[in-house]
Order: structure tokens, then sequence, then C-alpha cells
């Protein structure tokens, strides 16, 4: 007799307009005061631009976990803003809040190369501190745009963090190893993910993904935090001029042969 293939404890999707209530309820009976409501308006625009999505529960068909990227300008880069991340009770230390990092992060920063993955966390969210630097993310000082931008959100002070260079390769494993095998490595108890209705099933997605699984990080053509144009320039200069003298000491060595 064949055994029935095991279907997937979670599906991953886009928010819809349908999702609301249930998403406002969750962040308020699970946010813990760590994560803020966000106002109808921000939610709609955020459903509209494919930025916010849920976790349901398969089989009772309920929005047990939430996450979100909020991107905005930062002296002429872009800051995505991982946020919004809710999980119910029951859905907690499975997995899937690394998935969910890794999926908001890689795909964020694959559709915007270029672009800087960070969070904002206020002092009490010690459980979110502890994913993000699981996943590789590390407190760094905010550029003066991460400052105003977490002000305008709310008055409490918040620590920031940003996706560290070295964390890309194994949160691109995560992720293909979620969209491969359906299954969550690690973790107290193994949970099975599906993705739905999002690019990770794309093939070049998937190639880019295999890219930066092996350290090529190419394809995101990653930027920290704290680089400006300005110190790229400069960078840009010092690297020309290695060059020019590499190459002028290649050619005195062959003449000295």
């Amino acid at each position: 007799m064949p055994i029935e293939p095991m279907r997937p404890m979670v599906v991953m999707r886009p928010a819809t307009i349908e999702d609301i209530i249930s998403i406002r309820d969750l962040w308020e009976k699970y946010g813990e005061e760590n994560v803020d409501v966000r106002p109808m308006a921000d939610i709609l625009a955020s459903i509209e631009s494919r930025s916010l999505y849920v976790f349901v529960d398969f089989k009772h068909n309920c929005v047990v976990g939430t996450g979100a990227f909020y991107d905005y300008d930062d002296e002429g880069y872009v800051n995505i803003e991982l946020g919004s991340s809710v999980w119910h009770p029951d859905y907690r230390g499975k997995g899937f809040a690394d998935i969910s990092i890794a999926f908001r992060s890689i795909y964020s920063m694959l559709t915007q190369p270029g672009s800087r993955c960070v969070s904002e966390l206020y002092e009490t969210s010690k459980k979110s501190k502890a994913v993000l630097e699981r996943m590789g993310f590390r407190q760094v000082t905010p550029t003066s745009a991460m400052a105003k931008h977490a002000e305008a959100v709310s008055s409490r002070p918040v620590i920031h963090m940003a996706l560290d260079q070295q964390a890309v390769p194994r949160a691109a494993q995560i992720l293909l190893s979620a969209i491969e095998v359906g299954q969550v490595q690690g973790g107290a108890g193994a949970g099975l993910i599906r993705f739905d209705a999002v690019s990770v099933y794309h093939l070049p997605m998937q190639s880019a993904l295999t890219l930066l699984s092996k350290g090529d990080l190419s394809p995101i053509n990653y930027v920290e935090v704290n680089d400006t144009p300005e110190k790229r320039k400069v960078r840009g200069v010092f690297e020309e001029t290695v060059s020019v003298l590499l190459a002028m000491f290649s050619k005195m060595s062959s003449r000295n042969q």
C-alpha cells in the first residue's frame, strides 16, 4: 500500500484584504507589545505591494504567523526593514521563524539588488532578537535615515540590526532546503512548510539561491549598512590605484628576468 505523502503544516503566501482581521488579531494578542499594530492604510499598502506575508495553518485554514518587509531610502541606498514578525505560541520553536527571515531577507535583496536588510527591535523584544542573531543579524550603529525611520514609527527606543554578509549563504541554504524538501531542518520538532504564489519556484530565483548558498553574493550586490556612496567612490579610487601599481610591478619584474 503506497504511503500518502505528508501535507505541509503551514502555507506561506502574500496577505490579502480578507486576512486583515486575522492579522490584526494576531498582532494584538501575541505581539507581546513588541510589534506595532500598524494603521489600516499601512496594512493595505503592504498588501498591495505584496510585502506582507501570512503563514496559514493548512488543516485549520487560520493565520498563525506574519512577516513583512518595508523599504525606505537611505543616502542613495534602499533599506529593507524586516518587521511585523509575529507567531502564534503553538507554532514557535519549529523553525518557521528562521524560514520566514531567510525568505524575506533573500527575496527582498534579490528583487532589489544593492539594498540593505535591516530590522528595528524594541529593547524588550528578546525572542525576536535571539532569532535574528541566530540568522546572522548583528547590531549596528544606525544611519540618520534609520534613526528617523524608527522615530516616525514609535517614540520607544529601538535596537538596529543588519544582516551580516557572512550569514547570507546560510540563509540561502535554509530557503533552498525549505523549497526543495519542504521540511525545516533542526529546531524543536521539524515542521513542514509550503510556499504558495511567490517567486521562489521560478528557475531564475532558484539559480540565484544556489549561487548565494555557495558564497557568491553577486546576485544581491551586498552592501554594508555603514557604507555610503562617498566611501564606495574612495574605495574604487583606491582599488584602481592598487591595480595600476600591481601592473607596474608586474612589468618591472618581467624586465628583470
